[in-house]
């Protein structure tokens, strides 16, 4: 009875916690190269957004909108390209009308991580486009 009894309640206890895991509300996402990649609706909290006009000269977020007073720089940034197109880099240099990554009108990019949102440098690949940004926390 003990061994019955045993395995019993590990197969039961396996499919409780399988259970749990593939029906939970917020499941853990992941990105096309299979790293994880947190969830916004979990995790972070939107606090701030601005619209910004992207032109010739590389343009950082603004500073104020994406800081708050007691949580510091934001987390991360969640844009939509609404006019034209854009590039954007994160890692500190400029972005140049041909170099960088391309995001369309009616795109849009996430970037997480402190300090890739306080590097994020937008410029117009084409006319001036009109980007609309969320910060959370």
């Amino acid at each position: 009875m003990g061994r019955r009894f045993f395995l019993v309640n590990i197969t039961a206890w396996f499919l409780l916690f399988t259970g749990l895991f593939l029906f939970s509300p917020n499941p853990p996402m992941t990105s096309a190269q299979g790293a994880a990649v947190p969830s916004t609706t979990s995790i972070y909290e939107a606090a701030n957004f601005e619209h910004l006009t992207v032109s010739t000269v590389a343009l950082h977020v603004t500073s104020a909108t994406a800081t708050d007073a007691t949580m510091g720089l934001a987390r991360y940034a969640y844009c939509t390209v609404e006019t034209n197109s854009i590039r954007y880099r994160y890692d500190g240099t400029a972005p140049t009308s041909s170099i960088g990554h391309l995001v369309t009108s009616g795109g849009s990019f996430t970037i997480y991580g402190r300090r890739n949102v306080g590097h994020l440098l937008m410029i117009r690949a084409t006319a001036d486009a009109d980007v609309q940004c969320t910060y959370g926390y």
